[in-house]
């Protein structure tokens, strides 16, 4: 299987997600894509909570932390 954390932090860099918005996008099941890839991923560090005192949150959703994004090599830095 492909590992989908590459994709998951250019989804989560471009704007904060929920798990079912991840998991419609990835054609997975969400608590598949909670337990395999987001919570791993907020563990070590690749992504955030919205709502980081409240994991459990309704509207909870990950964004990506920006030194984590694998970077495409033919973008131009800004500034």
């Amino acid at each position: 299987s492909k590992d989908v954390r590459p994709v998951i932090l250019q989804l989560c860099s471009w704007k904060a997600l929920r798990a079912e918005q991840i998991a419609a996008i990835l054609g997975r099941g969400q608590t598949h894509v909670v337990r395999r890839y987001l919570a791993p991923m907020v563990r070590d560090g690749q992504l955030a909570y919205v709502y980081p005192n409240q994991p459990a949150h309704p509207q909870q959703a990950y964004r990506a932390l920006a030194d984590t994004v694998p970077h495409k090599p033919n973008r131009k830095k800004h500034g």
